[in-house]
């Protein structure tokens, strides 16, 4: 039973992985944009938080 779990494991993985691309896949059209707005928006909250963060150090 134990060699048989480690062979379905891997695979519900893989599954799963492919299903997170299909749903990304559906809704491509908007992650586009996201995905090309998220990472300025996540520098500039990073950026945020350091300079906070050395102000209250400071």
């Amino acid at each position: 039973m134990k060699a048989f779990e480690g062979r379905i494991r891997p695979l519900g993985r893989r599954l799963h992985t492919l299903g997170l691309y299909i749903l990304y896949w559906e809704k491509g059209r908007n992650f586009c944009l996201m995905w090309l707005v998220a990472p300025s928006l996540h520098i500039f909250t990073v950026l945020a938080v350091y300079k906070t963060v050395h102000v209250k150090r400071a």
